[in-house]
């Protein structure tokens, strides 16, 4: 499996792998909002997990703009896949 196919499986299921990954979160729209990386509750991080932008990260905290897909294994340090 090559990136493109490992960011598209993701990008299908991003509602699905932000939900497990961030319970702490939320949907708002077409986003799960969360506090940040650590999965605390807040408004600080945003993963958008539908529509055109589907796969986006946003961090305002940091100013942190990535494609989920590079930043999943940042915050996936605590879980077993």
């Amino acid at each position: 499996m090559d990136t493109k196919q490992i960011k598209a499986a993701l990008n299908a299921r991003a509602a699905e792998f932000v939900e497990w990954l961030l319970p702490a979160g939320r949907k708002q729209g077409d986003s799960w909002i969360v506090g940040s990386v650590c999965g605390e509750t807040g408004k600080s991080l945003s993963v958008v997990v539908a529509g055109p932008r589907v796969g986006m990260f946003y961090d305002f905290a940091t100013a942190a703009k990535k494609f989920l897909v590079k930043v999943a294994p940042d915050f996936a340090h605590d879980h077993v896949f």
